[in-house]
Formats: structure tokens, sequence, C-alpha cells
């Protein structure tokens, strides 16, 4: 019997930093009053860029989660909430300084540019 395939294969990425970056999202979304499915849009666009900067050939490490997870986050809450997040609460609050509000917008649009803007991906929440 053949094992399914592991979405993290080929990455530097590894599975207790995803699973740890995806507990600490959901602790980020309850903080913050973040709807519901801003939580489930952020883990795919997380695991969606994660593949796509893959078949692109760029190499990511256990560096590079937590940026990816708060720009997630940061993308989804606009996406989804009413009132979304600021760059300034991510940057301060979220990321406690780690990253600025410039660097996050500058990560914005690389995730943006990789999904050639189109981000409303199907999330497990639509199927509940």
């Amino acid at each position: 019997m053949s094992a399914c395939p592991d979405p993290l294969e080929g990455h530097h990425i590894s599975r207790e930093f995803r699973t740890k970056m995806t507990d600490w999202m959901v602790e980020v979304c309850t903080s913050f009053k973040c709807c519901p499915r801003t939580y489930f849009l952020a883990v795919t666009l997380f695991d969606k860029y994660m593949v796509a900067c893959h078949r692109q050939g760029r190499v990511l490490t256990n560096v590079d989660i937590h940026s990816m997870g708060i720009t997630s986050i940061y993308l989804a809450s606009k996406f989804e909430d009413v009132f979304p997040l600021h760059s300034k609460v991510v940057s301060q609050k979220i990321a406690h300084g780690a990253i600025t509000p410039q660097q996050l917008k500058e990560k914005e649009r690389d995730f943006l540019e990789v999904f050639n803007f189109e981000i409303d991906f199907v999330t497990p929440f639509d199927f509940y």
C-alpha cells in the first residue's frame, strides 16, 4: 500500500514546526477575534505558499515559518474579517516586533505574486 504524498516533502520545514505554527495561528485568530474562516484561510495560504515556493525551486526553512504564518494571518484577515488586522497591530502585538509593518507588506506582496493575486481558496471550513 502506498503512502499519501507528503505536502512538505522536499522542504526544509519540519512537520513539528508547521504543527506548532498552525497551533499558534489558532491562538492568534482566537485572541484577536478573527472570524472562523480567517484561521482556515490562513492555514490554506500558508500551506499553498510552501508548495508554490517548492515548485518554483525556492527553499524554505524553519527560520521562514514565523514570517509566513504572520503574513498568512494578515492576508486572511484582510480577505475575511469585517475589521481586518492592521499591519502595525500585526507587527507590534502579534509578531512582537520580529517583522516591521514594511516587511509585512513586502511579504504580503510576495504571497500575492506567488498566488497571482488569487487568494480565495476553498478551505476545510467551507465544507463544514
